[in-house]
């Protein structure tokens, strides 16, 4: 699975060139980057490539266009940056298909499972995501895997130098870490781990 992140400029066409040289799945993450028109044309023109899910097309707290979008869109579309915790959930009902619940944007574990819970009360759909973090918040996230429809759980592979060892992304899938706790150990060093 691809989740790609596009830019204001855009058009949906480069899905397409990317199309003759991969039939997997692909998301897209608009990164809060067009006008609610533009989104729903961009929208489609990414449906005509067989995109799963789009994820905040629009910038954050225009609630109303991202219902707009939503409705008119042929595909699910999800809300990042408008959620940030539970208290966003119920303002997001009936504007997006879901939402993803980041760690790091909620403020620890509890508190994505609380946004998680009344997401689904709300009949949203789940995905659970992260940002460019190691595999200490990766691996916190990934225990509650179980409760998510979608999980976008990368984060650490873009890092140089994670120090942390846990769950792990192979293929597609999330392997937790054996173990107490989370599962997750320090990468020893050469200066002794310090």
């Amino acid at each position: 699975m691809l989740n790609l992140k596009l830019t204001p400029d855009d058009d949906g066409q480069r899905v397409g060139v990317l199309r003759p040289v991969y039939d997997g799945r692909i998301w897209v993450d608009g990164n809060g980057s067009w006008e609610p028109e533009q989104a729903v044309r961009v929208g489609r023109e990414l449906a005509r490539h067989g995109v799963e899910m789009l994820e905040q097309p629009l910038p954050p707290r225009d609630l109303d266009a991202l219902r707009y979008v939503s409705e008119h869109s042929p595909m699910p579309v999800y809300a990042d940056e408008d959620c940030h915790g539970p208290d966003d959930v119920l303002r997001l009902r009936r504007r997006v298909s879901g939402i993803n619940v980041k760690l790091v944007k909620c403020g620890g574990l509890l508190a994505a499972q609380e946004t998680i819970a009344l997401t689904r009360r709300a009949g949203l759909g789940v995905m659970l995501g992260c940002k460019l973090e190691s595999s200490l918040g990766l691996t916190a996230m990934a225990q509650l895997g179980a409760l998510a429809d979608h999980l976008d759980l990368d984060g650490h592979v873009g890092l140089a130098d994670d120090p942390f060892t846990g769950a792990e992304v192979t293929a597609g899938a999330v392997t937790l870490p054996a173990g107490t706790g989370l599962g997750v150990t320090t990468k020893q060093t050469n200066d002794g781990g310090k």
